[in-house]
C-alpha cells in the first residue's frame, strides 16, 4: 500500500474508533425509560412522576423475571394521567432519566421484551 494511501486509511480508522467511543459515552448520558423506581408521594418530584404507556409486553417481561408480587396491580395504560402510584405500590411504571440515575435508583429497563437489571 502506498504512503498516501496508508495515510488516508489510518485516518479513517481513527475516525471511525472516535465516532464508536462518543457514542459509547452519550449512551450512558442519555435518557432511558427507567422502570419499577417512580414514586407519586406528595414529596416527588416531576421528574421521578409515572410517564405514559404500560404496555401488556411490559408487564409479561416483568412476570417472567419472577419478582414476586412486586407488580401485582400493574396495568395496561397509555398515558401518564392514567397511571397508578409507583412501584412502591405495586404498580408498574416508568420515567424518563438517565442510565447512571436509574442504577443508581434501583430501576430496571425493559428491552426486547426482557427486563435488564442495572
Amino acid at each position: 500500500m502506498s504512503n498516501k494511501k496508508s495515510i488516508l486509511v489510518n485516518a479513517a480508522l481513527t475516525g471511525l474508533a472516535v465516532g464508536a467511543m462518543s457514542v459509547a459515552a452519550s449512551a450512558n448520558a442519555a435518557d432511558v425509560k427507567c422502570w419499577g423506581v417512580n414514586s407519586c408521594k406528595a414529596g416527588s418530584s416531576g421528574k421521578n412522576k409515572a410517564a405514559c404507556s404500560v404496555k401488556k409486553e411490559d408487564i409479561e417481561a416483568v412476570k417472567k423475571e419472577k419478582m414476586g408480587d412486586k407488580y401485582s396491580k400493574a396495568s395496561v395504560h397509555e398515558c401518564g394521567s392514567h397511571a397508578s402510584c409507583g412501584a412502591e405500590e405495586k404498580n408498574l411504571n416508568w420515567f424518563k432519566t438517565t442510565r447512571d440515575k436509574c442504577s443508581e435508583l434501583g430501576g430496571f429497563l425493559i428491552e426486547g421484551g426482557k427486563v435488564k437489571k442495572l
